[in-house]
């Protein structure tokens, strides 16, 4: 899952809040793509049918319904933001299995190691946000910077 929040004063905290929540889509689902190409890359075709990956490895791809369940969920909150969910449905509920360990089965991680190997670039589609441009803070100029006429 990933959780981006932030804190503002409370001088114009309004509409900074609006600017960046809608800046900062965009980048968001940009990198919540990032980490589901990153998860579904890690797990390799099986060598022989039915071989198992080693322990602390992705698992291999032996039918296919795992990688190709990994999807992607956006969730409008209360206050105007989005939280964005990665990781499989109940079609291939053994994802956990997988990525935690059973009883009987050693844990293969796939989805917390892709996340570690792309937090670099997730942080990149977050530098440089456009938020001049977005509809809340050209209000807020217009406002703030107004010319006091005699």
């Amino acid at each position: 899952m990933i959780t981006y929040s932030f804190k503002l004063g409370k001088i114009h905290g309004r509409e900074l809040k609006e600017g960046l929540r809608e800046v900062s889509q965009r980048p968001l689902m940009r990198a919540a793509k990032l980490i589901q190409r990153a998860i579904q890359g890690s797990m390799r075709k099986a060598p022989q049918p039915g071989v198992p990956s080693r322990p602390g490895t992705p698992p291999h791809v032996q039918t296919g319904t795992l990688r190709a369940d990994i999807s992607i969920l956006r969730r409008k909150q209360a206050d105007g933001g989005y939280t964005v969910y990665i990781g499989f449905t109940k079609k291939a509920w053994y994802g956990i299995v997988h990525e935690r360990g059973g009883r009987f089965h050693p844990a293969r991680p796939f989805i917390a190691p892709a996340w570690k190997k792309e937090a670099r670039r997730i942080k990149h589609q977050f530098r440089n946000l456009p938020l001049a441009q977005t509809a809340a803070i050209r209000r807020l100029n217009s406002r703030s910077f107004r010319r006091q006429t005699p």
